[in-house]
């Protein structure tokens, strides 16, 4: 069977494109939410779609640990390759978030420069927390790596998570098998509008569409 090629002017094609890549994105978007979700709720929570061009979307997330979590870590603590920055003689974090006094009602910052450290008089206060909580038969609010007890010791690796991955057990494995029923569809649904209905009763033979 023949081919007809049509010729559709960047003009007339911008509408089918912005429509298809606007659902396709919002698919994306629902697929890949509930994976981001399981990760981390605050990234999830942040996950939009940002537009670049009219045939480009994306999904996007601000959060500038976004990419630990997605890729996972090393071991982190003093002396690791993991560590960033002036090295740190130990490592602090807190078994609940709204404790923690470098955090904004528990979560994290979303740029690297909005990151805050501990004052002594913070550090003291939990210390004194954790001594209490131990008197108590309780776990010590806040976990300190790498002091007093135990010089050195580091916060064991983290795998990744990889919401945003098409490998086999990654977060948008099988997307592009949802995805294309859909696109063809949206493809076929404009090309009719397009071109109307009188064209498509016409043409009997296979019609290839550059744009």
């Amino acid at each position: 069977m023949a081919a007809s090629p049509i010729k559709i002017s960047p003009g007339a094609a911008s509408p089918m494109l912005h429509r298809l890549t606007q659902r396709l994105g919002e698919m994306a978007q629902a697929y890949a939410l509930p994976k981001v979700m399981a990760a981390s709720s605050q990234l999830g929570r942040a996950l939009s779609l940002v537009r670049e061009s009219n045939a480009v979307i994306k999904l996007f997330i601000p959060h500038y640990w976004a990419i630990y979590v997605h890729d996972g870590r090393g071991s982190y603590g003093p002396g690791s390759p993991a560590t960033r920055g002036k090295p740190a003689r130990f490592l602090v974090w807190f078994r609940n978030p709204n404790n923690d006094p470098r955090l904004r009602a528990g979560l994290q910052a979303i740029r690297r420069n909005q990151v805050r450290r501990l004052t002594k008089e913070q550090f003291k206060f939990w210390l004194d927390q954790n001594k209490l909580a131990r008197r108590l038969g309780l776990p010590a609010p806040m976990v300190v790596y790498g002091w007093p007890n135990q010089p050195g010791k580091k916060a064991p690796p983290d795998p990744g998570r990889f919401y945003f991955g098409n490998a086999p057990g990654q977060g948008m494995h099988g997307f592009l098998d949802h995805a294309r029923p859909e696109a063809k569809a949206i493809v076929q649904k404009e090309m009719r509008k397009l071109l109307g209905e009188e064209f498509f009763k016409k043409k009997k033979d296979i019609i290839r569409v550059r744009i």
